[in-house]
């Protein structure tokens, strides 16, 4: 098995990125209108309700969750998959 030391871990606390937007969303919607800065709050709601489920899921199916260009829907991948994926790139 290949020895994964380097690879790199990101991880995010989204409960701390959702309260720095909201902290500083006057600054962030400055200037837009009313239904822009609407449909900005909706963008920024959607985005974090959708990463918070990405990550719920992981952590309850013992998964990881990673970014694969590659691929248009959400693929199950083994670790020998991803590690050939991984020698590609």
């Amino acid at each position: 098995m290949r020895d994964l030391d380097n690879v790199t871990f990101w991880a995010i606390n989204t409960k701390s990125s959702e309260k720095l937007m909201k902290d500083n969303e006057d600054t962030i919607t400055k200037g837009m209108t009313d239904t822009e800065k609407k449909a900005y709050l909706l963008g920024v709601e959607n985005a974090f309700s959708i990463f918070n489920q990405l990550m719920s899921n992981g952590i309850d199916s013992k998964s990881i969750m990673f970014y694969n260009p590659d691929v248009e829907l959400g693929t199950e991948f083994t670790l020998e998959e991803i590690l050939k994926w991984l020698e590609k790139q």
